[in-house]
């Protein structure tokens, strides 16, 4: 066992080296795709050793859905709460950020983004208003960071994923600058963030 073990997490290496060195998202895909094939053949052995089963599990069926509804959302949730990582295992991060940037994940959240800005602008409700629109957010905000997090091996997510709510220094962390209350995140949203986003995905 502890030879499969080994194999599997060179393969992982592979993954996150190969992703450095070409850029290639698809190689996101591998890294999901790898716990996928694994969970279809209950090979639990190496599953185990694995903290992204769940998160990758969670995600595929969203994909298969076509979205993310509020019973994955607090699934979700739920993994990033019940995550417990030692300061010598921070860079799974570096693989969760992969794997919310496997093009099919990200996609999928992309989608869901915009419908539900589409769904704020039909009921006139600001997008920072948005409970699901804010935490769908930070998912994506993880993945995005995932090539610069393997690379300077920087582990800080700097985002709390249990929860949509957005602290003020979260907002620092993302926005990179001091942020007021009240309205301010609308116009860090609004203003910046959004536009950036539809952009990349246009």
């Amino acid at each position: 066992m502890g030879r499969k073990v080994k194999l599997y997490n060179l393969l992982l290496h592979f993954c996150r080296s190969h992703f450095l060195i070409y850029q290639d998202p698809h190689l996101c895909t591998l890294r999901s795709e790898l716990l996928m094939s694994l969970h279809d053949v209950n090979f639990t052995d190496l599953l185990i050793h694995d903290p992204c089963h769940q998160l990758a599990w969670c995600l595929d069926t969203c994909v298969r859905d076509h979205g993310i509804n509020d019973r994955r959302i607090e699934e979700l949730k739920n993994y990033f709460g019940g995550l417990k990582v030692s300061l010598e295992q921070q860079a799974v991060w570096g693989d969760i950020a992969m794997i919310l940037n496997d093009p099919y994940i990200e996609g999928m959240i992309q989608r869901e983004i915009l419908e539900l800005l589409k769904t704020c602008m039909e009921r006139e409700v600001l997008p920072g208003d948005d409970d699901r629109l804010r935490y769908i957010t930070k998912l994506w905000i993880v993945g995005s960071k995932s090539e610069s997090m393997i690379r300077e091996q920087d582990f800080d997510v700097g985002l709390d994923l249990t929860t949509g709510v957005w602290t003020e220094e979260e907002k620092k962390n993302v926005f990179g600058e001091e942020t007021g209350a009240g309205g301010e995140i609308q116009k860090d949203l609004i203003g910046v963030f959004y536009p950036l986003l539809i952009s990349k995905m246009l």
